[in-house]
């Protein structure tokens, strides 16, 4: 899947919760629904109906997970939408990584990351919405971060 960054539109007022009970990332107070989702592993990246990262959401259990000393330092404000070759379907959920999981790290400021290789810091980074930044290079996605609290207590 490619995806393009665009001009950052608006600012979203809400935040990324992880709820360990569920073993799963939510949004407060609820943005909207979207029209479909992109799936890193189980989480989702929810999209509109012209392919716009709304926010991420969903399953992501924190039992197995790698500590990491990366964090995003300096980032852009950007949209990231998937470039699709139709419409999306309404309630579909389009996999990113569909030949392996990629592995999850944690760091000690509550960010977690996904991506098959380690993110270079040179790369510029793009914060997509509120707690959640991308890094796109050669217009596919490498990483996924999100912040939130207390995300491993």
């Amino acid at each position: 899947m490619k995806f393009s960054l665009q001009d950052y539109q608006q600012e979203q007022n809400f935040s990324l919760v992880y709820r360990a009970e569920d073993y799963a990332f939510d949004i407060e107070p609820l943005y909207g629904a979207g029209d479909a989702s992109i799936m890193v592993n189980q989480l989702q990246l929810e999209i509109d109906h012209e392919g716009l990262v709304m926010y991420a959401w969903g399953y992501c259990p924190l039992l197995k997970y790698e500590e990491t000393i990366e964090t995003p330092k300096n980032y852009t404000k950007q949209n990231l939408v998937a470039i699709l070759k139709a419409p999306p379907i309404f309630g579909i959920s389009y996999q990113l990584n569909k030949d392996v999981r990629w592995p999850v790290y944690i760091n000690k400021k509550n960010w977690l990351g996904m991506y098959r290789r380690s993110p270079n810091s040179r790369k510029k980074i793009s914060r997509v919405c509120p707690s959640l930044c991308c890094c796109v290079r050669r217009t596919r996605t490498r990483c996924c971060l999100a912040a939130t609290k207390n995300l491993t207590n």
